[in-house]
């Protein structure tokens, strides 16, 4: 495919973003972003925690998307949460907090995040209280956990309970340069979990987020050719899937044997029908992040070790096609790496791909974190000092 005129950044771009407190970051800061940005580090320098603060300044008040954020953490795929994680409990873990024990939320630090966007600013600050109260049987039957009042020693006696209030303060930029301020404040109760969280939502730019084996959920890709059935985006799916490999005519949803569920079939150009789940991870791994860049057109597409699935000598070849799809459907990318083959790879690529920009994590907290160009990918090997990653 030839190169497409370079664009300008979307208004929902960020030029700069600031991590003040989130998880275990602080006074993170990185600077010229740019179309494409590459997250490098090792083990624990913070890689993914970045992403999720992204994932989660743009989610504002909408709650129920910080909790998959954290979900797509504890899995690093698109199944169902894991049993034994609490929804409060894993909402809590995204604050700061200096407790050794890891149950105790009592002195959670507050989430502060910044950006600069091309629209203006953007920020969300979070506090988190824990709470303690009493549900009647009412309440608790109505919310389907009736259990809860059978183990009672007496009918009608209230239930004890304990939670966390989690309050929300977001800022964001409208179509006139001015600032949306919304403010929510949540009751997350352990006996009642994100029941009480219903309708709580915000519009805001679209965000999507590709953990590292979420290819490999059926389900979720699924769900997202789905989707982009519904917004006529189908043709757009093939010619991305077309570019990156091309024995790809397109992508279709076909029966299942049992009838039970659609499968997600490969069209190849001879005009044979092959299952995706036999045309191995690349395909399957370029599938997700097409549908991502697809749902998340002029938005942010978040990508958690961007290397997995595809073949390390092949990934220049997909970071070309990945550098073109962002600039052709005006989505800013996030990705992590912590392979230095792809990164290698990655500096033999596009010499011209003046939108790439790269940073090292795991330099310490409280500082600029240093950003490479395209063309200092080399120097960036050089300097990570990390183990390589095959």
């Amino acid at each position: 495919m030839p190169d497409l005129p370079t664009q300008d950044l979307p208004t929902s771009s960020a030029k700069e973003i600031k991590i003040v407190s989130f998880r275990g970051l602080k006074d993170v800061t990185l600077e010229e972003l740019g179309q494409v940005n590459l997250l490098v580090g090792g083990n624990n320098s913070g890689k993914t925690s970045v992403l999720e603060a992204i994932a989660v300044l743009h989610a504002g008040i909408d709650l129920r998307s910080w909790l998959n954020v954290a979900y797509a953490r504890e899995v690093r795929t698109f199944m169902p949460s894991p049993h034994g994680l609490p929804v409060l409990d894993i909402i809590s873990w995204m604050f700061p907090s200096n407790d050794s024990d890891l149950w105790d939320h009592t002195n959670a630090g507050p989430i502060e995040l910044h950006a600069d966007m091309d629209s203006g600013a953007c920020s969300l600050f979070a506090t988190l209280e824990p709470i303690a109260g009493y549900h009647t049987d009412e309440e608790l039957r109505r919310m389907g956990r009736s259990y809860f009042v059978e183990d009672q020693d007496e009918a009608g006696e209230p239930v004890p309970d304990t939670g966390i209030e989690v309050s929300i303060d977001y800022k964001s930029p409208n179509e006139r340069s001015l600032q949306n301020k919304e403010s929510e404040d949540f009751k997350i109760w352990s006996k009642l979990g994100m029941r009480t969280l219903a309708g709580k939502r915000k519009i805001g730019i679209p965000v999507e987020y590709v953990p590292p084996y979420g290819h490999r959920s059926s389900s979720h890709n699924l769900s997202s050719l789905s989707k982009a059935q519904r917004s006529d985006s189908i043709d757009d799916l093939n010619e991305l899937m077309s570019e990156l490999d091309a024995r790809i005519a397109g992508v279709e949803l076909v029966p299942s044997e049992n009838r039970h569920r659609p499968v997600i079939a490969i069209r190849l150009k001879d005009r044979s029908l092959v299952p995706a789940s036999v045309m191995g991870d690349g395909v399957r791994r370029g599938l997700s992040i097409a549908l991502s860049i697809l749902a998340a057109k002029n938005g942010v597409v978040l990508i958690d070790e961007m290397e997995a699935g595809f073949h390390v000598r092949a990934f220049s070849k997909v970071f070309d096609w990945l550098m073109r799809a962002t600039k052709r459907y005006n989505v800013q990318v996030f990705a992590t790496s912590h392979s230095l083959e792809a990164i290698e790879e990655i500096s033999r690529s596009n010499k011209d791909a003046h939108g790439l920009s790269a940073y090292l994590l795991g330099g310490g907290q409280g500082q600029v974190v240093k950003r490479f160009t395209a063309g200092m990918l080399q120097r960036l090997v050089v300097d990570s000092g990390m183990d390589i990653r095959f």
